[in-house]
């Protein structure tokens, strides 16, 4: 969905450019380029910060993951060893 919105986002100014230099002529072209390559520019910046943040959720993500497969663990011999008591405890009566 983003590539298609950010594709959308370059046909448009395209179709400007297409637009202006019918129109205005050579510095209308140039000023289009000029704003195209600023959003180019803008986008990739916003692309590399999305990337950024990705890994590093994605390395929250497993740590989190960690940490709750170590409680469980953690519960299982608790209650394994409950049980053990309790088994104890009968044999004991």
């Amino acid at each position: 969905m983003r590539k298609k919105t950010a594709k959308t986002t370059i046909e448009e100014p395209e179709d400007a450019l297409q637009t202006a230099g019918d129109g205005r002529g050579k510095a209308g072209a140039i000023s289009q380029r000029k704003k195209l390559k600023a959003q180019n520019s803008k986008m990739e910046q916003q692309l590399e910060l999305a990337n950024r943040l990705k890994e590093e959720y994605y390395k929250q993500l497993k740590k989190t993951q960690m940490i709750v497969k170590e409680c469980q663990q953690d519960a299982d011999e608790a209650r394994q060893a409950k049980e053990n008591v309790v088994t104890v405890l009968k044999k004991s009566e």
